[in-house]
C-alpha cells in the first residue's frame, strides 16, 4: 500500500507515541474537522496544509497537526507532545525514510462554551 506522500508515516507516528496516546487515546483523525460523533474533548487531527513539491531532488509536504482540548494549557500540554514526537525526528513507513521538523503555532481560542482550544503544530516532512 503505498504511503500517501507521508500521511501514514504521520498517522503511525502519533498513534505509536506514548506520551500523545497517553492524552488522547485512540481520538486521532485525518482530515480538516473531527467528526461530528466524538464527543470527547481532547483530540487531534491531522491534515496537509502544502502542495506536495515534486520539483526538488526530495519530496516535502507540509502538515497541520491540531491538538484540541478542553482548556488551553492542556492543548498546548498536547502540541508540545507532538512537537517532541516530530522535531528534528526520522522514521520509517511504507520502505521511505522521513525527515521531519515542527513548529508549535499560536492557540486559537474558543469561540464558546462548547469549542476547544487549539494549538496547531506545522510540520515539514522531507523524504528522498
Amino acid at each position: 500500500m503505498a504511503d500517501k506522500l507521508g500521511r501514514d508515516y504521520i498517522s503511525n507516528k502519533l498513534k505509536n507515541t506514548a506520551a500523545i496516546t497517553a492524552i488522547v487515546s485512540t481520538n486521532i483523525f485525518y482530515g480538516t474537522l473531527v467528526p461530528k460523533r466524538i464527543k470527547v474533548k481532547t483530540t487531534i487531527n491531522f491534515y496537509y496544509n502544502s502542495l506536495f513539491d515534486g520539483a526538488l531532488d526530495y519530496g516535502q509536504r507540509g502538515f497541520s497537526i491540531d491538538c484540541r482540548a478542553a482548556t488551553e494549557v492542556a492543548s498546548q500540554a498536547l502540541a508540545f507532545e507532538v512537537f517532541e514526537a516530530f522535531n528534528r525526528a526520522a522514521g520509517a513507513c511504507s520502505g521511505r525514510t522521513y525527515h521531519s521538523r515542527a513548529t508549535i503555532l499560536t492557540t486559537i481560542p474558543k469561540i464558546n462554551d462548547e469549542d476547544v482550544y487549539n494549538t496547531p503544530v506545522s510540520i515539514n516532512l522531507q523524504w528522498r
